[in-house]
């Protein structure tokens, strides 16, 4: 086989393969068809000169074993289940700069730690940890593996951090990595407020604290915290209190608030963010919402300027923009 053509009709035609091993045939690319053998359990790709992987790869739920060997030159794995060849290939793939792994579980833990800082040229990671369901609700294994006990901070070109899975505690300021510009977390389950630490990453510009990352009441970003955060989105926690001190946040172009039903209000630190372009609020209470109508809102004062305020109603399916001159669109 001399390119991926020649490996399509194979995957059209063999929908129930175990096994495919296509060590050293030279490929150009991998078709996405590849995610169609949902029975695979070996895919061998060692020595076939790929530079990246089909998202597709990702839907391979059966598949207990990725042989890629040694590929130099590939820099996209995106969606990959973990397993054995995180020990086995994963330190020689000096190229890579982009790694999205899922199911990763305790077992992983040493062999990451050790492969992590010689990936020198990975500028995007997302790890998601092994989880299992119970009644209809997602969570991790008992013993699930801890994204805290890795070596960030040795990923010195890395500028966008993605967790989803418990954190014992968030890592120290210093051991993020320096260049870090956006950080996504959920399911984190942090019990203590992150924004203190969060706010001391002088790159970031974008933070997003999706659902399960942090289950406290109230949250204070210290003053001057976050000085080049442009964007930043709150979903699904349980949030009384936000509140801002002076000139934190204070570059912030674009906020999103989704389905913090218990939250109270805007914070009053939201007046000095004089660059927001951008409000939108996404399924939050009635209340809430009345706060920032036009005719005497409350929070109209902490929103500098002609900033548009996107009102979304996930329930009913309606959405509009709101500006502080009272126009609509």
């Amino acid at each position: 086989m001399g390119s991926s053509q020649s490996v399509i009709p194979i995957v059209d035609g063999l929908k129930q393969l175990r096994v495919i091993d296509l060590k050293d045939v030279k490929l150009e690319q991998l078709p996405e068809e590849i995610g169609t053998l949902i029975y695979l359990r070996f895919l061998g790709l060692s020595n076939t000169g790929l530079e990246r992987l089909p998202a597709s790869v990702g839907k391979l739920f059966n598949l207990l074993t990725l042989d890629i060997g040694s590929l130099p030159n590939i820099q996209i794995l995106n969606g990959i289940p973990a397993g054995d060849w995180i020990a086995n290939s994963l330190v020689k793939l000096a190229s890579l700069n982009r790694l999205t792994i899922r199911e990763i579980s305790l077992d992983h833990e040493d062999a990451l730690a050790s492969a992590l800082p010689q990936l020198q040229c990975l500028n995007y990671l997302a790890l998601v940890v092994e989880m299992k369901e119970n009644d209809g609700v997602m969570i991790e294994e008992e013993t699930s593996f801890n994204p805290t006990n890795l070596p960030f901070k040795d990923l010195n070109r890395l500028f966008l951090l993605t967790l989803f899975g418990r954190l014992e505690r968030l890592p120290n300021a210093n051991e993020f990595p320096t260049q870090l510009m956006k950080l996504t977390l959920t399911l984190s389950w942090l019990d203590q407020d992150p924004m203190p630490v969060l706010g001391q990453l002088r790159s970031l510009e974008s933070l997003k604290l999706l659902q399960g990352s942090y289950t406290g009441r109230q949250m204070v970003c210290p003053p001057s915290s976050f000085p080049k955060l442009k964007f930043f989105k709150l979903s699904k926690l349980p949030l009384g209190e936000w509140k801002l001190e002076y000139r934190a946040m204070i570059s912030l172009k674009r906020l999103v608030i989704h389905h913090c039903s218990l939250l109270k209000m805007l914070p009053e630190g939201l007046k000095h963010a004089r660059d927001l372009q951008e409000l939108e609020l996404d399924s939050m209470p009635t209340r809430f919402i009345n706060r920032v109508r036009e005719n005497g809102g409350e929070d109209l004062h902490k929103i500098h300027g002609s900033t548009p305020i996107s009102l979304i109603n996930s329930y009913e399916g309606k959405s509009y923009i709101l500006y502080k001159d009272g126009r609509r669109s």
